[in-house]
């Protein structure tokens, strides 16, 4: 059961956008997928219209030793999506982990409860490098990182790397990332293939083959609370995350060959 944690310190990069349609893909192959909303901004939730829908037990309760991350779970609209919905009171959790010993692992042990019930599990996390953000690297095997590309994000890429192998060195913990992908690409902006070019020839096959082109179809599916496969299965989005899902669980099979 791979665990992989949808990573970028910066917001407007497509996180929750890839978090949710790559996990929505993968499904659609056969695979079971737990998407845990770890923003305490909900939008994982939100997108795909869960936010009346609460568990028994919620994930800040989890995370602070109430309950089973089971219990947390709910059934999405879409066969083999389950979800750990997110809450406003993650913000609370960031806070109080912090004096915590062994902060950096409580989703860890979580996770760890749940393996051999799902084939995937994905987490979207907050746009910023807090303990929530730790916590998931930590419990993962992998790390995505989506990118827009102008040269502010690129360059955000090298603090990303450098974080990540502190807390290799530091925890003792080994998540690989799976691949850097380009997203809200708009080749009708000169700097798009200039940035892509630049990305390409600094971290090569670190980089998905896949882009992810802009589209407006994208954008309006999280308002109907939908993924992009029910919104509009044809759309240049939907064609974009299922050749996504095709590359992810490639470069998983040979992570783990």
């Amino acid at each position: 059961m791979p665990t992989i944690s949808v990573v970028n310190d910066k917001g407007g990069v497509g996180k929750t956008v890839t978090a949710i349609n790559l996990g929505a893909a993968i499904a659609l192959k056969g695979k079971t997928i737990l998407l845990v909303d770890l923003d305490p901004q909900t939008s994982a939730t939100a997108s795909l219209g869960l936010n009346g829908k609460m568990p028994s037990v919620a994930l800040p309760d989890v995370l602070l030793g109430v309950g089973d991350l089971s219990k947390a779970v709910v059934a999405s609209k879409w066969e083999r999506l389950h979800v750990v919905p997110g809450s406003p009171r993650m913000k609370d959790v960031n806070l109080a982990l912090a004096s915590k010993i062994g902060r950096e692992r409580v989703l860890q042990s979580k996770v760890a409860t749940v393996r051999g019930k799902y084939d995937f599990v994905l987490i979207d996390c907050p746009p910023s490098v807090s303990i929530l953000t730790l916590n998931a690297i930590v419990a993962s095997d992998f790390v995505l990182i989506p990118v827009i590309p102008d040269f502010l994000s690129v360059n955000g890429l090298v603090e990303l790397q450098s974080i990540l192998k502190e807390v290799e060195q530091a925890l003792r913990v080994h998540p690989k990332i799976l691949g850097i992908v380009p997203t809200v690409v708009d080749y009708r902006t000169a700097i798009t293939s200039e940035v892509l070019q630049l990305l390409r020839s600094t971290y090569k096959s670190l980089v998905t083959k896949t882009e992810i082109r802009v589209n407006v179809k994208l954008r309006e599916a999280p308002g109907f609370g939908q993924t992009i496969f029910a919104y509009d299965p044809q759309s240049t989005g939907a064609e974009n995350y299922r050749a996504l899902a095709e590359e992810v669980l490639q470069r998983c099979r040979k992570n783990h060959a």
